[in-house]
């Protein structure tokens, strides 16, 4: 039995592996939804805060911020300081206030200037968790390669032990009993380092081929 339990051993791990291959591939994916998602919730929102403040600048006049356009700054400010994911955006958005606070006509300039910068702390945290998840991505994929390729090497041993193990020897029963029915009464099943079974099948139809030529010469000696 000890090739046969290697070949059913050898099969169950090519079975293992594509599964394993499967369970990778959906784990890469869940992997990558969630950062994708917290590129788009904390840091986009930010993102959009500090467009909104632009906004709000580049709509005011050059007296200042008044009415809708410092409410819209002040309201896209308290979302963005509601938001904090990233190192650096604490001071900026103290800053933004200090600004305010001290004069937003005198320091219109520095004002443009830190919201940028706001905005630019968040663009490039964005720009790091998409490029992790595109590693993230990358190695999944390449980890489904690595898997294709052990599944694709097991499997092909698997088919060779099988032919060898399986198919070759049910070829030279055939051929063995194919012969003895057109009169090679002679010809016999034969075969080194074939898993047990097929060597004790092999021996079981030698001894029928030659019980059935020693019963079929008892007529011919009488």
């Amino acid at each position: 039995m000890g090739k046969f339990s290697s070949t059913r051993s050898l099969a169950w791990f090519v079975i293992l592996t594509y599964l394993a291959m499967a369970l990778g591939s959906v784990f890469a994916f869940i992997r990558m939804a969630p950062a994708i998602e917290v590129i788009i919730d904390h840091n986009g929102r930010s993102q959009h805060a500090s467009e909104r403040m632009l906004a709000a600048l580049a709509e005011s006049s050059a007296d200042g911020l008044a009415g809708e356009n410092k409410e819209a700054f002040l309201n896209a400010l308290s979302i963005a300081e509601n938001n904090i994911t990233e190192e650096g955006e604490t001071a900026v958005i103290a800053a933004i206030k200090d600004l305010m606070q001290a004069d937003p006509v005198q320091n219109r300039t520095a004002l443009i200037e830190a919201v940028l910068n706001l905005s630019e702390i968040n663009r490039e945290a964005m720009l790091r968790a998409d490029e992790a998840a595109r590693h993230l991505g990358a190695a999944g994929a390449w980890g489904v390669v690595a898997l294709s390729l052990v599944g694709f090497g097991l499997g092909m041993i698997l088919l060779r032990r099988i032919d060898t193990d399986l198919i070759l020897p049910l070829e030279q029963i055939h051929t063995v009993f194919r012969a003895h029915l057109s009169g090679d009464r002679h010809l016999r099943c034969a075969g080194r380092h074939l898993p047990r079974p097929i060597r004790s099948l092999f021996g079981d139809i030698n001894t029928y081929l030659d019980e059935t030529m020693r019963i079929d010469r008892k007529p011919e000696e009488e």
